[in-house]
């Protein structure tokens, strides 16, 4: 794994972890001999949610200046596994965002999930559903052990590598989040406003023909994806008569709604 999502990666890691680490307290609760580890692996557990809180304001702060959608946003901020990782317009931010710092960055970011994975080593995940007490209490000894040993070594690297990353962030902190410009049309509106200008045309249109015309209006753009879509949005009309059709685009800007007087005959719109 050599791109971005690694980001994502370390981000569904913590939580893993951490969730994993809880398991296992409730399982060897019930060895006699927890009472003179507890503290120990509460204060374990405790950092532990510490860096992955950390590790969190990194990302957000790592992706703030982006020029990405809130939608975006969010989903590489949730989501670990988020595809957008892999978009050429992420990863292109991203590595202006870098600049000359991208080796380290990425590099950073092995280490910690390196260190992350060591950890989840220390743990017997998975081992403790089927065990007996006295079992329960050889494993008890052997966490014991193996955390005297590495615990402390895993957690200071996770540390650092936030405390490193932070430091870097803080080093580029001028640049910040830029807001992301919103549609200035948007489709609900388009449609009440398409709705409105055909209820206009059924009540106002005259005409001398003899047969009702049939009147068909298309809001577009149809949907508001990309950032070229034009902002002021039009109406597609169609009009049909029994000889031909007859089609009509109306840019809309503003539309001004005024009542109809009630004498006003309701009429068939015309061609």
């Amino acid at each position: 794994m050599s791109g971005f999502e690694i980001a994502g990666v370390v981000l569904g890691s913590f939580p893993l972890l951490c969730d994993s680490a809880k398991e296992i307290a409730g399982f060897l609760r019930k060895a006699k001999s927890w009472w003179q580890f507890e503290t120990t692996f509460e204060t374990f557990v405790s950092t532990l949610t510490t860096q992955e809180a950390s590790y969190t304001l990194v990302l957000k702060r790592f992706l703030d200046p982006l020029d990405i959608s809130d939608s975006e946003y969010n989903s590489l901020l949730r989501s670990p596994q988020c595809d957008l990782w892999h978009e050429l317009h992420v990863q292109d931010g991203l590595r202006q965002r870098l600049s000359s710092e991208y080796r380290w960055f990425m590099w950073s970011l092995t280490d910690l999930n390196q260190a992350v994975l060591d950890l989840q080593e220390l743990l017997p995940i998975g081992k403790l559903h089927h065990l007996d007490s006295s079992s329960l209490e050889s494993e008890v000894y052997r966490l014991q052990m193996s955390f005297s040993s590495d615990k402390d070594r895993l957690l200071a690297r996770v540390t650092q590598i936030n405390d490193d990353l932070h430091q870097h962030l803080d080093r580029a902190s001028g640049v910040t989040r830029k807001a992301v410009s919103k549609p200035k049309v948007y489709l609900q509106e388009r449609h009440s406003q398409a709705a409105t200008f055909y209820e206009c045309l059924a009540r106002c249109w005259q005409c001398g023909c003899s047969s009702s015309h049939t009147v068909g209006i298309t809001v577009q753009p149809a949907a508001l994806k990309s950032k070229t879509t034009r902002p002021d949005g039009y109406f597609d009309v169609i009009f049909e008569t029994e000889m031909k059709r007859r089609q009509l685009r109306i840019q809309v800007e503003d539309i001004c709604v005024e009542p109809t007087p009630l004498f006003w005959p309701p009429r068939s719109p015309g061609p």
